[in-house]
């Protein structure tokens, strides 16, 4: 388990809950793996490749406010995860303005939601 959070910038609460995040959206909605992975596995490309922290905010945001609208209506459980991860990062989607976060802590919260979805087996 530590290799998980080895090289982590969030705490290890936060991480954790986006892995449960993750592993709890997997098991609910596997209609929806073939979108969301590739979208977050994006975003963490688009870090390591060295995008601006102003475009990398951007596509998290959009992302965001994306399974967001997927999840309304949907199991409660899953998106209280989803939002308590947000709300740990001070992330607010539907701001105005959203709070511009550095792309190392975006990186480390899609990584762990990854790895939350990735330990569900496909079915």
């Amino acid at each position: 388990m530590s290799k998980i959070f080895c090289s982590s910038v969030l705490d290890t609460a936060t991480k954790t809950a986006a892995i449960v995040a993750g592993s709890e959206f997997a098991v609910k909605n596997p209609s929806m793996m073939a979108v969301v992975l590739p979208a977050a596995q994006g975003i963490m490309a688009s870090v390591d490749s060295g995008t601006s922290q102003q475009a990398v905010n951007a596509v998290f945001a959009l992302g965001v406010q994306e399974l967001l609208a997927h999840m309304a209506g949907g199991d409660p459980i899953v998106l209280a995860a989803v939002q308590g991860v947000l709300a740990t990062i001070k992330f607010d989607p539907t701001a105005k303005t959203p709070a511009l976060l550095d792309n190392a802590i975006i990186k480390d919260v899609v990584d762990g939601f990854v790895q939350g979805l990735t330990a569900v087996p496909a079915k």
